[in-house]
């Protein structure tokens, strides 16, 4: 229960400025992967089944793992521990 109320404190304070661009990029990472998962979609709904797109499921789950993995650890530092 105490790391949920240290996560929630840390969460809404201010991060250095280097790992607000470290939260924009997996903010990219997650946006993008998401964007990849539906093409495959898109192509089979088009008639276009003979070609294979798994790779791109695979690949946009991996930048939405890795995207959201370094976004909550890059939203969680803080500029001043003494703030908290």
């Amino acid at each position: 229960m105490k790391f949920i109320i240290e996560f929630k404190k840390r969460w809404n304070k201010e991060s250095p400025a280097f790992f607000v661009k470290v939260t924009n990029i997996s903010l990219w990472l997650i946006g993008t992967g998401t964007s990849l998962s539906a093409i495959p979609a898109l192509i089979n709904a088009t008639g276009a089944t003979d070609i294979d797109l798994s790779f791109l499921l695979k690949l946009s789950s991996y930048m939405i793992v890795a995207g959201t993995s370094i976004g909550i650890v890059a939203k969680t530092t803080v500029k001043d521990i003494n703030q908290i």
